[in-house]
C-alpha cells in the first residue's frame, strides 16, 4: 500500500496546498496518538473530506438562497502555505532537474502574472521572467558550438594559437 505521502503526492495537482497541510499535520499528529501510519492518513483524509463536504454543503445552500459567496476575500493560512513549501522542497530537491520544467509550465499556465522577484532582477510578471530566460536559454544553446570550437582549439593548439 502507497504512503500517504506518496498518494497526496499523486493528488497535488488536484488539491489545495492547505489541505495536503492538513492532512499532513492531522496525521502527524495521530501518529502520536498511537494510530498505526495507515491508519493516521485514512482518518486524516477522512476528517478532511468531512470538512470539505461541511464546506460544499454551506456553499450549496447559499447559492440556493442566492447569497454572495465570497464578500470578502480569503487568504492562505501563511503557517499552512510553510509546511507545504518546506515538503516540497524536501521531495523535490534531488529531483529539481526533472520536476522543474513541469512546474514552470503549471506556474506560467495559472498564474502568468504572478510578479516573480529574483535577487538582481526588478519583479515581473511569471509569464515574462520565463520567456526572458527561454530567450537567454536559447542564446547559450546557440553560442554552444562557438565554445566548443575554441575549447578545441585550445586543446589542439594551447595558448599560442
Amino acid at each position: 500500500m502507497p504512503s500517504l505521502t506518496s498518494c497526496l503526492k499523486l493528488a497535488a495537482p488536484h488539491l489545495r496546498p492547505e489541505a495536503i497541510a492538513a492532512i499532513t499535520t492531522r496525521a502527524g499528529a495521530l501518529r502520536e496518538e498511537g494510530l498505526s501510519a495507515v491508519e493516521a492518513g485514512r482518518k486524516a483524509v477522512q476528517e478532511q473530506l468531512a470538512g470539505t463536504e461541511t464546506k460544499l454543503t454551506e456553499v450549496t445552500k447559499a447559492i440556493d438562497e442566492g447569497r454572495e459567496l465570497f464578500a470578502e476575500p480569503v487568504a492562505p493560512d501563511p503557517a499552512a502555505a510553510a509546511t507545504v513549501a518546506q515538503r516540497e522542497v524536501r521531495e523535490t530537491a534531488g529531483d529539481v532537474e526533472m520536476i522543474a520544467p513541469d512546474r514552470l509550465a503549471q506556474i506560467e499556465r495559472e498564474f502568468p502574472d504572478m510578479l516573480v522577484e529574483l535577487d538582481d532582477m526588478p519583479p515581473m510578471p511569471a509569464r515574462e521572467l520565463l520567456q526572458k530566460i527561454d530567450a537567454e536559454v536559447a542564446e547559450e544553446l546557440a553560442d554552444a558550438p562557438l565554445y566548443k570550437a575554441a575549447a578545441e582549439c585550445f586543446l589542439m593548439h594551447g595558448m599560442d594559437a
